[in-house]
Protein backbone atom coordinates (compact mmCIF):
# COMPACT_ATOMS: atom_id res chain seq x y z
CA UNK A 1 0.00 0.00 0.00
CA UNK A 2 1.18 3.19 -0.81
CA UNK A 3 1.78 5.87 2.08
CA UNK A 4 -1.04 8.43 2.13
CA UNK A 5 -1.08 11.73 3.18
CA UNK A 6 -3.66 13.75 5.16
CA UNK A 7 -7.00 14.73 3.21
CA UNK A 8 -5.54 17.63 1.11
CA UNK A 9 -8.36 20.73 1.92
CA UNK A 10 -5.89 23.26 2.66
CA UNK A 11 -6.82 25.80 -0.47
CA UNK A 12 -10.33 23.75 -1.49
CA UNK A 13 -11.60 27.18 -1.22
CA UNK A 14 -10.64 28.20 -4.40
CA UNK A 15 -11.57 24.60 -6.18
CA UNK A 16 -15.19 25.45 -5.24
CA UNK A 17 -15.08 29.14 -5.99
CA UNK A 18 -14.02 28.52 -9.48
CA UNK A 19 -16.40 25.64 -10.12
CA UNK A 20 -19.09 27.87 -9.28
CA UNK A 21 -18.23 30.75 -11.09
CA UNK A 22 -18.10 27.95 -14.13
CA UNK A 23 -22.09 27.18 -13.17
CA UNK A 24 -22.55 30.87 -13.25
CA UNK A 25 -22.84 32.09 -9.57
CA UNK A 26 -21.45 35.49 -8.83
CA UNK A 27 -18.14 35.99 -6.72
CA UNK A 28 -20.33 37.73 -3.63
CA UNK A 29 -22.91 34.30 -3.58
CA UNK A 30 -19.85 32.35 -3.75
CA UNK A 31 -18.09 33.76 -0.90
CA UNK A 32 -20.69 33.97 1.10
CA UNK A 33 -21.47 30.03 0.79
CA UNK A 34 -18.19 29.63 2.23
CA UNK A 35 -17.77 29.46 5.53
CA UNK A 36 -15.60 31.29 8.00
CA UNK A 37 -11.66 29.47 8.74
CA UNK A 38 -12.53 28.20 11.84
CA UNK A 39 -15.59 26.00 10.55
CA UNK A 40 -13.78 24.54 7.32
CA UNK A 41 -14.00 20.95 8.56
CA UNK A 42 -17.58 21.61 8.84
CA UNK A 43 -17.84 22.55 5.13
CA UNK A 44 -15.71 19.99 3.70
CA UNK A 45 -17.68 17.20 5.74
CA UNK A 46 -20.73 18.44 3.34
CA UNK A 47 -23.08 19.54 6.39
CA UNK A 48 -22.33 23.50 7.00
CA UNK A 49 -22.20 26.53 4.43
CA UNK A 50 -21.43 30.30 4.97
CA UNK A 51 -21.09 29.71 8.77
CA UNK A 52 -19.20 33.02 10.22
CA UNK A 53 -18.69 34.28 6.31
CA UNK A 54 -18.33 35.27 4.14
CA UNK A 55 -14.64 34.48 3.39
CA UNK A 56 -12.30 37.31 1.94
CA UNK A 57 -11.20 36.74 -1.57
CA UNK A 58 -7.84 37.61 -0.08
CA UNK A 59 -7.75 34.25 2.09
CA UNK A 60 -8.83 32.37 -0.62
CA UNK A 61 -5.91 33.33 -2.99
CA UNK A 62 -3.12 33.22 0.29
CA UNK A 63 -4.57 29.49 1.35
CA UNK A 64 -4.41 28.27 -2.27
CA UNK A 65 -0.81 29.19 -2.09
CA UNK A 66 -0.01 27.61 0.73
CA UNK A 67 -2.33 23.89 -0.70
CA UNK A 68 -0.18 24.08 -3.23
CA UNK A 69 3.06 24.00 -0.91
CA UNK A 70 1.87 21.36 1.29
CA UNK A 71 0.65 19.11 -1.75
CA UNK A 72 4.17 19.73 -3.10
CA UNK A 73 5.84 19.02 -0.26
CA UNK A 74 3.97 15.34 0.48
CA UNK A 75 4.96 14.24 -3.23
CA UNK A 76 8.66 15.33 -2.50
CA UNK A 77 8.17 12.96 0.39
CA UNK A 78 6.68 10.23 -1.43
CA UNK A 79 3.32 10.57 -0.33
CA UNK A 80 -0.02 10.09 -2.79
CA UNK A 81 -2.75 12.88 -1.36
CA UNK A 82 -6.18 12.31 -1.08
CA UNK A 83 -8.29 14.92 -2.54
CA UNK A 84 -12.22 15.69 -2.35
CA UNK A 85 -14.35 14.13 -4.84
CA UNK A 86 -17.92 15.22 -5.45
CA UNK A 87 -20.86 13.39 -3.83
CA UNK A 88 -23.23 16.14 -4.57
CA UNK A 89 -22.89 18.75 -1.59
CA UNK A 90 -24.08 21.71 -3.02
CA UNK A 91 -24.88 25.57 -2.42
CA UNK A 92 -28.93 26.25 -1.20
CA UNK A 93 -28.19 29.44 -3.60
CA UNK A 94 -27.46 27.37 -6.54
CA UNK A 95 -31.08 26.43 -6.58
CA UNK A 96 -32.17 29.72 -8.01
CA UNK A 97 -29.93 29.30 -10.89
CA UNK A 98 -30.39 25.62 -11.64
CA UNK A 99 -34.72 25.82 -10.53
CA UNK A 100 -35.22 22.67 -12.89
CA UNK A 101 -32.31 20.61 -10.72
CA UNK A 102 -33.39 18.42 -8.41
CA UNK A 103 -31.85 20.46 -5.14
CA UNK A 104 -32.77 19.29 -1.98
CA UNK A 105 -32.12 20.83 1.15
CA UNK A 106 -30.94 19.29 4.46
CA UNK A 107 -30.47 20.09 8.40
CA UNK A 108 -27.71 18.83 10.08
CA UNK A 109 -28.25 18.16 13.82
CA UNK A 110 -31.49 19.87 12.84
CA UNK A 111 -29.91 23.51 13.22
CA UNK A 112 -27.79 24.28 9.90
CA UNK A 113 -29.66 23.69 6.03
CA UNK A 114 -27.26 22.73 3.71
CA UNK A 115 -28.28 21.52 0.29
CA UNK A 116 -27.49 18.64 -1.98
CA UNK A 117 -28.20 17.59 -6.00
CA UNK A 118 -29.12 13.99 -6.48
CA UNK A 119 -26.79 11.84 -8.33
CA UNK A 120 -28.92 10.86 -10.82
CA UNK A 121 -29.92 14.36 -11.63
CA UNK A 122 -27.92 15.66 -15.64
CA UNK A 123 -26.63 18.37 -13.03
CA UNK A 124 -24.48 16.28 -10.99
CA UNK A 125 -22.16 14.40 -13.15
CA UNK A 126 -21.70 18.29 -14.78
CA UNK A 127 -20.45 20.19 -11.45
CA UNK A 128 -18.60 16.58 -10.79
CA UNK A 129 -16.66 16.91 -13.88
CA UNK A 130 -15.85 20.94 -13.41
CA UNK A 131 -15.09 20.36 -9.78
CA UNK A 132 -12.41 17.81 -10.76
CA UNK A 133 -11.24 19.62 -13.54
CA UNK A 134 -10.37 22.71 -11.53
CA UNK A 135 -9.26 20.78 -8.98
CA UNK A 136 -6.73 18.98 -10.90
CA UNK A 137 -5.39 21.96 -12.41
CA UNK A 138 -4.74 23.71 -9.01
CA UNK A 139 -3.45 20.79 -7.18
CA UNK A 140 -2.58 18.19 -9.81
CA UNK A 141 -3.92 14.44 -8.62
CA UNK A 142 -2.86 11.28 -7.08
CA UNK A 143 -6.40 9.88 -8.13
CA UNK A 144 -7.16 9.37 -4.16
CA UNK A 145 -10.90 11.48 -4.15
CA UNK A 146 -12.70 11.77 -0.79
CA UNK A 147 -16.44 10.63 -1.19
CA UNK A 148 -18.66 10.83 1.71
CA UNK A 149 -22.59 10.42 0.29
CA UNK A 150 -25.05 11.79 2.39
CA UNK A 151 -22.56 12.04 5.37
CA UNK A 152 -24.60 12.77 8.48
CA UNK A 153 -27.70 13.06 6.36
CA UNK A 154 -30.13 11.38 4.61
CA UNK A 155 -30.33 10.09 0.96
CA UNK A 156 -33.73 11.73 -1.14
CA UNK A 157 -34.79 7.99 -1.74
CA UNK A 158 -33.65 5.42 0.89
CA UNK A 159 -34.45 1.83 -1.40
CA UNK A 160 -31.46 -0.17 -2.07
CA UNK A 161 -32.28 0.62 -6.06
CA UNK A 162 -31.91 3.97 -5.57
CA UNK A 163 -28.93 3.52 -3.32
CA UNK A 164 -27.19 1.81 -5.92
CA UNK A 165 -27.79 3.84 -8.58
CA UNK A 166 -26.64 6.46 -6.64
CA UNK A 167 -23.44 5.23 -5.87
CA UNK A 168 -23.19 4.03 -9.49
CA UNK A 169 -23.35 8.28 -10.30
CA UNK A 170 -21.32 9.49 -7.81
CA UNK A 171 -18.71 6.74 -9.02
CA UNK A 172 -18.91 7.09 -12.98
CA UNK A 173 -18.80 10.93 -13.26
CA UNK A 174 -15.41 11.11 -11.16
CA UNK A 175 -13.89 7.97 -13.15
CA UNK A 176 -14.88 9.64 -16.27
CA UNK A 177 -12.81 12.26 -15.91
CA UNK A 178 -10.25 10.18 -14.06
CA UNK A 179 -10.30 6.64 -15.35
CA UNK A 180 -8.04 5.49 -12.18
CA UNK A 181 -9.55 7.28 -9.57
CA UNK A 182 -9.97 5.79 -6.02
CA UNK A 183 -13.18 6.27 -4.04
CA UNK A 184 -11.80 6.72 -0.13
CA UNK A 185 -14.69 6.29 1.73
CA UNK A 186 -15.98 6.68 5.70
CA UNK A 187 -17.67 3.68 7.19
CA UNK A 188 -18.98 6.40 9.90
CA UNK A 189 -22.17 6.57 8.63
CA UNK A 190 -22.06 3.58 5.75
CA UNK A 191 -24.51 2.54 3.32
CA UNK A 192 -24.16 -0.86 1.36
CA UNK A 193 -25.94 0.21 -1.31
CA UNK A 194 -23.90 2.82 -2.73
CA UNK A 195 -21.06 0.09 -2.64
CA UNK A 196 -22.52 -2.76 -5.01
CA UNK A 197 -22.12 -0.81 -8.44
CA UNK A 198 -18.25 0.40 -7.67
CA UNK A 199 -15.57 -2.09 -8.29
CA UNK A 200 -13.56 -3.39 -4.88
CA UNK A 201 -10.59 -2.23 -6.52
CA UNK A 202 -11.56 1.32 -6.91
CA UNK A 203 -12.01 1.97 -3.14
CA UNK A 204 -10.56 2.21 0.77
CA UNK A 205 -12.71 2.34 2.97
CA UNK A 206 -11.51 4.10 6.57
CA UNK A 207 -12.86 2.67 9.43
CA UNK A 208 -12.34 5.75 11.62
CA UNK A 209 -12.59 4.02 14.81
CA UNK A 210 -11.48 0.79 13.31
CA UNK A 211 -13.67 -1.16 15.48
CA UNK A 212 -16.87 -1.12 13.49
CA UNK A 213 -15.91 -4.13 11.02
CA UNK A 214 -17.56 -6.95 11.94
CA UNK A 215 -20.92 -5.71 11.90
CA UNK A 216 -19.90 -4.68 7.46
CA UNK A 217 -18.07 -7.81 7.57
CA UNK A 218 -15.14 -6.47 6.79
CA UNK A 219 -16.41 -3.63 4.27
CA UNK A 220 -17.14 -7.40 1.60
CA UNK A 221 -13.80 -7.41 1.18
CA UNK A 222 -12.86 -3.86 0.25
CA UNK A 223 -9.14 -2.61 0.86
CA UNK A 224 -9.38 -0.80 4.66
CA UNK A 225 -7.89 1.25 7.12
CA UNK A 226 -7.92 0.44 10.56
CA UNK A 227 -8.77 4.05 11.91
CA UNK A 228 -7.97 5.23 15.34
CA UNK A 229 -9.87 8.36 16.25
CA UNK A 230 -8.81 8.99 20.04
CA UNK A 231 -10.11 12.39 20.50
CA UNK A 232 -13.92 13.13 19.73
CA UNK A 233 -15.09 16.79 19.36
CA UNK A 234 -12.04 18.42 19.97
CA UNK A 235 -11.87 17.55 23.79
CA UNK A 236 -8.80 18.72 26.17
CA UNK A 237 -8.35 15.81 28.68
CA UNK A 238 -5.44 13.75 29.79
CA UNK A 239 -6.27 9.95 28.81
CA UNK A 240 -6.91 6.85 26.78
CA UNK A 241 -6.32 2.91 26.15
CA UNK A 242 -2.73 3.06 25.61
CA UNK A 243 -2.71 -0.44 25.43
CA UNK A 244 -5.42 -0.94 22.54
CA UNK A 245 -3.64 1.61 20.28
CA UNK A 246 0.24 -0.28 20.51
CA UNK A 247 -1.75 -3.51 19.69
CA UNK A 248 -4.99 -3.06 17.60
CA UNK A 249 -4.20 -2.03 14.33
CA UNK A 250 -1.31 -4.60 14.35
CA UNK A 251 -3.52 -7.21 15.28
CA UNK A 252 -6.25 -6.89 13.02
CA UNK A 253 -3.73 -6.59 10.16
CA UNK A 254 -2.74 -10.59 10.96
CA UNK A 255 -6.48 -11.35 11.63
CA UNK A 256 -7.72 -13.35 8.47
CA UNK A 257 -11.31 -12.53 9.13
CA UNK A 258 -10.32 -8.64 9.02
CA UNK A 259 -9.77 -9.65 5.61
CA UNK A 260 -8.55 -6.80 3.34
CA UNK A 261 -6.69 -4.44 6.10
CA UNK A 262 -4.30 -2.15 3.93
CA UNK A 263 -2.91 -0.02 6.60
CA UNK A 264 -3.16 2.54 9.75
CA UNK A 265 -5.39 5.66 9.80
CA UNK A 266 -5.27 8.29 12.34
CA UNK A 267 -8.71 10.70 12.37
CA UNK A 268 -8.72 12.82 15.38
CA UNK A 269 -11.22 15.57 15.64
CA UNK A 270 -8.58 17.83 17.16
CA UNK A 271 -4.98 17.24 17.90
CA UNK A 272 -1.55 19.16 19.84
CA UNK A 273 -2.54 16.95 22.71
CA UNK A 274 -2.16 13.40 24.51
CA UNK A 275 1.16 13.03 22.74
CA UNK A 276 1.89 9.47 23.93
CA UNK A 277 -1.06 8.53 22.34
CA UNK A 278 -0.09 9.91 19.02
CA UNK A 279 3.43 8.39 19.09
CA UNK A 280 2.04 5.27 20.15
CA UNK A 281 -0.33 5.09 17.14
CA UNK A 282 2.29 6.06 14.61
CA UNK A 283 5.15 4.15 15.60
CA UNK A 284 3.58 0.67 15.38
CA UNK A 285 3.63 1.05 11.93
CA UNK A 286 7.48 -0.01 12.47
CA UNK A 287 6.70 -2.54 14.65
CA UNK A 288 6.59 -6.22 13.35
CA UNK A 289 5.09 -7.68 16.64
CA UNK A 290 2.42 -6.91 18.90
CA UNK A 291 3.53 -4.69 21.79
CA UNK A 292 2.90 -6.41 24.50
CA UNK A 293 5.36 -4.62 27.61
CA UNK A 294 3.41 -1.72 27.43
CA UNK A 295 5.23 -0.56 30.57
CA UNK A 296 8.55 -1.26 29.08
CA UNK A 297 7.53 0.77 25.79
CA UNK A 298 6.03 4.28 27.90
CA UNK A 299 9.32 4.10 29.73
CA UNK A 300 11.32 4.22 26.16
CA UNK A 301 8.97 6.95 25.18
CA UNK A 302 9.06 8.72 28.65
CA UNK A 303 13.30 8.46 28.35
CA UNK A 304 13.55 9.32 24.49
CA UNK A 305 11.47 12.26 25.27
CA UNK A 306 12.87 13.93 28.28
CA UNK A 307 16.20 13.06 27.27
CA UNK A 308 16.28 11.16 30.91
CA UNK A 309 14.47 9.36 33.18
CA UNK A 310 14.47 10.62 36.95
CA UNK A 311 12.92 7.62 39.36
CA UNK A 312 10.14 10.17 40.37
CA UNK A 313 9.26 10.57 36.48
CA UNK A 314 9.23 7.29 35.89
CA UNK A 315 6.85 6.68 38.86
CA UNK A 316 5.02 9.19 37.75
CA UNK A 317 4.24 7.33 34.39
CA UNK A 318 3.16 4.18 36.32
CA UNK A 319 0.49 5.89 37.72
CA UNK A 320 -0.87 7.72 34.62
CA UNK A 321 -0.74 3.71 32.69
CA UNK A 322 -2.87 2.76 35.30
CA UNK A 323 -4.99 5.31 35.76
CA UNK A 324 -5.70 7.92 32.64
CA UNK A 325 -3.73 5.57 29.63
CA UNK A 326 -6.48 2.95 30.86
CA UNK A 327 -9.28 4.20 29.61
CA UNK A 328 -11.64 1.21 28.82
CA UNK A 329 -13.76 2.93 26.31
CA UNK A 330 -11.58 2.90 22.79
CA UNK A 331 -14.33 3.98 20.26
CA UNK A 332 -15.63 6.89 21.07
CA UNK A 333 -14.43 8.79 24.55
CA UNK A 334 -16.55 11.41 25.46
CA UNK A 335 -15.31 12.99 28.78
CA UNK A 336 -13.51 16.11 28.93
CA UNK A 337 -11.79 18.35 31.50
CA UNK A 338 -13.60 20.72 34.11
CA UNK A 339 -10.74 23.28 33.49
CA UNK A 340 -12.37 23.95 30.29
CA UNK A 341 -15.58 24.05 31.29
CA UNK A 342 -17.39 27.69 32.88
CA UNK A 343 -17.45 28.46 36.22
CA UNK A 344 -20.52 26.11 37.99
CA UNK A 345 -21.39 24.66 41.40
CA UNK A 346 -23.23 21.43 39.10
CA UNK A 347 -20.49 20.48 36.17
CA UNK A 348 -21.85 17.23 34.09
CA UNK A 349 -20.31 18.20 31.20
CA UNK A 350 -18.37 20.58 29.15
CA UNK A 351 -20.18 20.44 25.41
CA UNK A 352 -23.40 19.30 25.06
CA UNK A 353 -22.59 15.67 23.98
CA UNK A 354 -19.54 15.62 26.76
CA UNK A 355 -19.06 13.92 30.42
CA UNK A 356 -17.09 13.78 32.95
CA UNK A 357 -17.61 10.67 33.74
CA UNK A 358 -13.89 8.87 34.29
CA UNK A 359 -13.68 5.02 34.47
CA UNK A 360 -10.31 4.89 37.26
CA UNK A 361 -10.19 6.11 41.01
CA UNK A 362 -9.51 9.67 40.92
CA UNK A 363 -7.77 9.39 44.01
CA UNK A 364 -5.42 7.09 42.43
CA UNK A 365 -4.35 9.85 39.90
CA UNK A 366 -3.08 12.08 42.10
CA UNK A 367 0.58 11.40 43.46
CA UNK A 368 1.40 11.59 39.87
CA UNK A 369 1.28 15.81 40.25
CA UNK A 370 3.47 14.99 43.25
CA UNK A 371 6.28 12.69 41.51
CA UNK A 372 6.34 15.06 38.18
CA UNK A 373 6.67 17.90 40.58
CA UNK A 374 9.74 16.19 42.16
CA UNK A 375 11.21 15.10 38.69
CA UNK A 376 10.82 18.76 38.43
CA UNK A 377 13.99 19.29 39.97
CA UNK A 378 16.10 17.52 37.26
CA UNK A 379 13.34 17.71 34.31
CA UNK A 380 11.67 21.07 34.79
CA UNK A 381 13.67 23.47 31.93
CA UNK A 382 12.98 20.96 29.23
CA UNK A 383 10.17 21.98 27.12
CA UNK A 384 9.17 18.11 26.48
CA UNK A 385 8.63 17.72 29.96
CA UNK A 386 6.50 21.13 30.48
CA UNK A 387 4.16 20.07 27.98
CA UNK A 388 3.74 15.99 28.86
Amino acid sequence: MVGLGALAITGLEAVWQNTLRRLGMDDNTIRNFLVGPTYFAWQWMDNLEGWMGPLSQDWIERHLDLGQKIIARERELGMKTILKGFSGYVPTALAKFYPDAKIYKTDWISTFETAHIDPLDPLFSKIAKIFVQEQEKLFGTDHYYSVDPFHESQPPVKTPEYLEQAGSAIFSAINNIDPQAVLVIQTWSLRQGLLRSIPKGRTLMLALTGTNWKKHESYWGRPWVVGMMHNFGGRNYIGGNLAHFLSHALRLKRLPEALNVQGLGIFPEAIEHNPVIYQAATEITWHNDIEKNVSGWTKKYATARYGMLPDAAARAWEILLNTVYQQKKVKIISMESPICARPALFMPRVSMNGDMIRDYDLSALWPAWKEMLSASKELGEKPTFQYR
